[in-house]
This record gives structure tokens, sequence and C-alpha cells, in this order.
């Protein structure tokens, strides 16, 4: 069994991948809504707000955030698409 990358309590990033991939799926979306009906997207600084789950059945790291300008969006995200705040300013 494998230990947790990251902690409650830490800012991590989505990696790059995920970042654009985000981003293009927004732009898709924006020639029918407008920015304001789509909100805020998890493209910045994600704040783990509790304890890693590992999935049982695959193994894998999850991790539940929020971010936006009060911690007012919530999400959830598996290890291998985040990145730590270290990694995130060096590219």
């Amino acid at each position: 069994m494998s230990t947790p990358k990251f902690s409650k309590g830490q800012t991590v990033y989505y990696n790059e991948k995920v970042r654009n991939k985000l981003l293009t799926d927004r732009n898709k979306l924006l020639e029918q809504f407008s920015s304001e009906e789509l909100g805020e997207m998890p493209t910045g600084k994600l704040l783990i707000d509790d304890h890693p789950v590992q999935c049982e059945k695959t193994g894998t790291w999850m991790y539940r955030y929020v971010y936006g300008f009060c911690g007012d969006h919530e999400g959830y995200a598996q290890e291998s698409d985040l990145v730590s705040k270290e990694e995130f300013y060096r590219t």
C-alpha cells in the first residue's frame, strides 16, 4: 500500500495537461454560456481540505479540495492529476 503524496491543508494545482483540458472545455462552453453563468474553474490554487482517501480497488489516492476567492467551490482530484506548489512554480 502506497502513502499519499499530499496532505490536508496543502496547496496544490492541477498539472498542465488537466489545466489545458479544463481551459479547452471552458472555451467550448463559452460559445453557449457567459463566463458568469459558468462560474469559477479550478485552474488555479487548490487547497486540500480533508485527509486523502485511497480507492480500495485501484489504490489511487483521491483528494477533496476547495478553491475560489473564499474557498466556496469544491471538487475531487486523483493524485496523478495534481502537482505541488513547488512543482507548479518550477515550470
